[in-house]
């Protein structure tokens, strides 16, 4: 039980949280076949816009968590239209880039301007008390984590496969062209998927706050573990994130059980080249089809 409470479990419960980190990035690039470098700070703006909005304004609480969510929504639909939908037809990857790093940054920035960039304990915790479960020492909150990325995974896979707006989601990132051609809006479709993909974020960030301090840090690890995951289950592939997210939390955690902290970092970028050596597309991806 020893190695399943300092290895297994944590692991699980870190990579539960890359796997959802990974689901919002998957769910954008799939559609838009864009990286969207702003997801970082959609995950910490949903619970510091909590704290902001009960703390400094004095709203209720759960009023301030519908109202931080939805600002979370709202920015992800300006930066939709002025930093992702100009470059969908582009060729080159390096406008879009720029563009979301300049979103993520102004967003990074004002967290600072509120905050002076301190990281906030999020006070309205839960499930913070141990519990053991068939021999394993856990929390109601990590428990939570493990749930809520096995129940977001399932319900984004199944509305992908088997409703309508799904197939058309489905057309639009396998052929834009044809797509547009009978009616389908790809406008729309980007709308959509940045909405649900930010969506995911203030989920993301909310069971993340119970257990980390809020701030411009917590989004900015948990980005490059989500990117790293998606890497590794295959980027836009929904079912990909889950088992990506949980091998990488796996592998993360027995490096760091023996080898150290330190070999943490090594592990991360030793397992980003070798996924992109031996299987760019990763576990669960489409192998990119080359035209001639």
């Amino acid at each position: 039980m020893d190695f399943v409470n300092d290895v297994v479990w944590p692991g699980i419960v870190s990579g539960s949280l890359f796997a959802l980190v990974a689901l919002g990035i998957n769910m954008t690039e799939r559609v838009t076949k864009i990286v969207n470098f702003a997801h970082a700070q959609f995950i910490y703006w949903a619970p510091l816009g909590t704290l902001l909005l009960a703390k400094q304004f004095g709203l209720p609480v759960a009023l301030s968590f519908v109202l931080a969510t939805l600002g979370v929504l709202i920015v992800s639909l300006v930066e939709e239209r002025i930093a992702i939908r100009p470059f969908l037809r582009r060729g080159s990857a390096l406008p879009w880039i720029l563009s979301t790093l300049a979103v993520g940054t102004l967003l990074e920035r004002a967290a600072y301007y509120q905050f002076a960039g301190e990281p906030q304990a999020f006070t309205y915790n839960f499930g913070q008390g141990p519990i053991d479960v068939l021999g394993v020492r856990t929390t109601a909150a990590e428990i939570t984590i493990v749930v809520v990325a096995l129940l977001l995974v399932g319900l984004v896979t199944l509305l992908w496969r088997a409703t309508l707006l799904g197939r058309r989601l489905n057309a639009v990132a396998e052929d834009l062209d044809g797509a547009t051609s009978v009616g389908i809006s790809a406008a729309r479709a980007s709308q959509l998927v940045m909405v649900g993909s930010a969506l995911v974020a203030a989920i993301t960030g909310f069971v993340a706050a119970p257990s980390l301090q809020v701030g411009p840090a917590l989004g900015l690890s948990l980005l490059f573990n989500g990117f790293v995951a998606a890497a590794l289950g295959g980027m836009g592939s929904l079912p990909g994130s889950l088992v990506g997210g949980i091998a990488l939390g796996l592998l993360l955690q027995l490096a760091n059980a023996h080898l150290g902290t330190i070999a943490i970092n090594m592990v991360l970028f030793g397992t980003l080249l070798l996924v992109y050596l031996v299987r760019p597309q990763g576990l669960f991806g489409d192998r990119a089809l080359r035209s001639v």
